[in-house]
């Protein structure tokens, strides 16, 4: 398939899931001193899914989220905030 405006391959769906499962794997490959949201965002628009849905993001009141991402897909995000003030992600589509 092609783009209407730049007639540019538009990768299929399942291209697109492979490719941001892959970088949110590698995002919780290592340790982060914050919640990154923003990097999971960047992923996901660059894979062409939605933000993550507005939801408290600084992680006060719940330690996983999941959030409609399009394509009938969904994004699941958990974090554990270690003791040593970083916190370990786990993020994929399905």
């Amino acid at each position: 398939m092609l783009c209407d405006n730049c007639k540019a391959a538009i990768p299929t769906l399942k291209t697109r899931l492979a490719h941001v499962n892959q970088a949110l794997w590698a995002l919780g490959t290592r340790y982060h001193d914050f919640l990154p949201f923003e990097l999971i965002d960047a992923i996901l628009n660059s894979n062409g899914f939605f933000e993550i849905d507005n939801f408290d993001r600084k992680g006060q009141t719940c330690t996983s989220i999941q959030s409609y991402v399009g394509d009938d897909k969904w994004l699941h995000v958990s974090w554990y905030k270690m003791d040593s003030g970083r916190y370990e992600v786990t993020a994929y589509v399905n």
